[in-house]
């Protein structure tokens, strides 16, 4: 908008009587040059005129009074001349001037305004690097500093007995503690290719005993009983079903014509039972209401099991005895299952637990020789177990550590969601000694991977998941 001077045209001898009208205006005379007024005009004053004036003017174009436009003021005829402080040139000069000093202007403000995004963004991406990276350094660091502090147990957690099997071999196949499962032997293969190494039968019979008395629990119940701080209190009261490990032990002799507590049966009576007793972990059996929702699986040596029928099946009924502090339980069972029964009364447990101390088991290959762990006090440690619930695997590694006060042994066997209540079989002690696997520490090895923070998962990720973690697991002795 030019800031131009308003010209008020009138004879002289007119002037006077004017000024009435010119001291109405707001704006007043600046000078008198004959019978011209000038004033200086507002900026107000021009955007009053209307559009089309302000369009159709030019400088000099209403200079004298003929061709101006006409107002009356105070009933005299006035000729107001616009124009601008300089020529038409000037003007184009001074409009693009300040059209590129306005430019200039938005440019330089422009690039303030992106220069200073560019460092807000910068800063902010630069601050969000440095949280990640100390987060993923505090978790890895604490990792480490609670590994001999923390322990978590090691059942395997299924939503329900209907998807357990696609989440056992999901869980199996997408393991994190033990990625690809190479120190995991198959119990068929053991069989087949380990024990005609031992160089005697009663070696043999007597770890083909073991194995088979290793038995499968699914648990589908989780006792609202069960405390606070509990590992399994997050699921008390709902229906998911847990996976752990037990072994077979003290078959009596069967009874006949007696009701069977059996789901099967219903307090029926049938024709022949046996009653036999299962160890375990207390978490993975925490009471008598969980024991009677416990399924026991005998012969689950490799996935054609269960279409074959080799793969028999029993029920808990009670727990008899427990040990809280020492993670034990010990769980009465039954089975009217014939076959089942005749198999499990074969066992012939009390010959051989006499004899099982000090066994030389270097010739499976799997172990150092004798003169080793006799000279060293190494003990090695070998665990039957149901990995995420899928069929027996044996592992092998040694004791390395023996808190006697709390009658805890450590051992760097290698071990899986689905191997809590497992005996570990130690070759220097009677089977009512053996431990029984209790979980790791420091980390909850289960399924459900979803409950690890946001700093837990992007450390796994800057770890790549492929190295194998380290093995620090723990049982109780009885």
């Amino acid at each position: 908008m030019p800031l131009g001077l308003v010209s008020l045209y009138t004879p002289t001898r007119n002037l006077r009587s004017c000024n009435k009208a010119l001291l109405s205006l707001p704006f007043k005379p600046s000078r008198k040059d004959g019978n011209r007024a000038f004033v200086q005009c507002a900026p107000v004053v021009w955007n009053a005129l209307p559009l089309s004036i302000r369009e159709a003017t030019s400088v000099n174009q209403l200079d004298n009074g003929e061709q101006g436009g006409r107002k009356p003021i105070g009933g005299n005829i006035f000729y107001f001349i616009f124009f601008c402080n300089s020529n038409s040139s000037s003007s184009s000069s001074s409009s693009s001037s300040s059209s590129s000093s306005s430019s200039s202007s938005s440019s330089s403000s422009l690039v303030v305004v992106v220069v200073v995004v560019v460092v807000v963004v910068v800063v902010v991406v630069v601050v969000v690097v440095v949280v990640v990276v100390v987060a993923v350094v505090v978790v890895v660091v604490v990792e480490g500093e609670t590994k001999k502090i923390y322990s978590r147990h090691e059942c395997a957690i299924f939503t329900s007995r209907e998807h357990e099997a696609a989440e056992s071999f999901w869980g199996y196949e997408n393991c994190e503690k033990n990625p690809g499962h190479k120190d995991f032997i198959s119990a068929q293969y053991f069989i087949d290719n380990y024990l005609p190494r031992l160089q005697s039968d009663y070696q043999r019979e007597l770890f083909r005993s073991w194995i088979d008395k290793t038995v499968r629990l699914r648990v589908d119940c989780t006792s609202q009983a069960r405390p606070d701080d509990d590992d399994m209190a997050e699921y008390r009261g709902t229906s998911k079903m847990r996976v752990g490990t037990g072994c077979a032990w003290d078959v009596d002799i069967p009874k006949y014509d007696k009701p069977c507590d059996c789901p099967k049966c219903d307090g029926n009576v049938a024709r022949k039972q046996w009653s036999f007793t299962v160890w375990t972990a207390q978490h993975v059996v925490y009471n008598t209401e969980e024991a009677r929702k416990t399924k026991i699986d005998f012969f689950y040596d490799d996935n054609s099991c269960k279409s074959d029928r080799r793969m028999k099946s029993a029920w808990g009924v009670k727990v008899i005895r427990s040990r809280p502090q020492k993670d034990k339980c010990y769980m009465e069972c039954v089975t009217c299952d014939e076959d089942l029964g005749e198999r499990i009364e074969k066992f012939q447990w009390r010959r051989l637990e006499d004899q099982l101390k000090h066994q030389d088991l270097s010739y499976l290959g799997l172990l150092p020789s004798c003169d080793k762990y006799c000279d060293e006090n190494y003990l090695p440690a070998l665990i039957v177990s149901h990995p995420h619930g899928q069929p027996k695997k044996i592992t092998v590694g040694e004791v390395t550590h023996l808190d006697t006060g709390n009658r805890r042994v450590d051992y760097n066997t290698p071990t899986c969601p689905g191997s809590s209540g497992a005996l570990v079989f130690e070759s220097d002690r009677m089977w009512w000694m053996l431990p029984v696997h209790s979980g790791s520490f420091g980390k909850t090895f289960t399924e459900n991977n979803h409950r690890l923070n946001i700093f837990q998962r992007l450390s796994r990720k800057l770890r790549g998941h492929k190295a194998e973690q380290e093995q620090i697991n723990f049982g109780f002795e009885w």
